[in-house]
């Protein structure tokens, strides 16, 4: 499951990128390679991942089961994961939404196993692929990429500012990936 997370956020980031570029709404510049600064940015996103899902997954949502249903407990705490964003630069109403989608994103698999591997996994690759390899601002924050990439074109197809993350294809992204995650770890009954 570890290398399922690692493996989905490559693909769902990359076919977002590769989309983009078939859309005519994504150009690459540069490509360069820094040993040094990946290594950092490995470092510097595993630590995040880590704490977030410990935190809010494996803290936060765990104890909600003790009060209430699964699926609200999981709903409540994806609200709280994006409110935790809400400062981010450039955040938009799309952004936030994606940002609670990806908390169900990262705590379905929690509902289902209550295990933290996939969303650790799962939330590092996201980020690591979507800033340090292909050049996406990450939850608004600008990261030096491998990928020098420029953006143009709607917002709402891009993500803007904020990154591949407010747009309109992370949210269809998302979503699938949500049911995809949902049904394969689903308990059966």
């Amino acid at each position: 499951d570890f290398i399922f997370g690692l493996i989905g956020g490559f693909v769902l980031i990359g076919f977002g990128f590769v989309l983009l570029m078939l859309l005519g709404n994504l150009s690459i510049n540069d490509i360069t390679f820094n040993w040094a600064l990946l290594l950092g940015y490995i470092l510097l996103f595993s630590i995040s991942a880590a704490n977030e899902e410990i935190m809010v997954r494996g803290y936060i949502l765990n104890n909600f089961f003790d009060s209430m249903n699964r699926y609200i407990a999981l709903v409540i705490s994806s609200l709280i994961f994006a409110a935790m964003h809400l400062a981010n630069a450039n955040i938009t109403f799309l952004s936030v939404t994606n940002i609670f989608l990806a908390g169900i994103l990262l705590g379905i698999y929690y509902v289902h196993k209550q295990n933290l591997w996939l969303p650790i996994s799962l939330h590092f690759s996201w980020n690591f692929f979507q800033g340090p390899i292909f050049g996406f601002e990450v939850s608004g924050v600008d990261v030096n990429g491998m990928v020098s990439q420029e953006v143009q074109g709607s917002d709402l197809l891009t993500g803007g500012a904020f990154g591949f993350e407010g747009s309109i294809i992370s949210t269809f992204l998302m979503i699938i990936a949500i049911v995809i995650l949902h049904y394969r770890y689903q308990t059966k009954k």
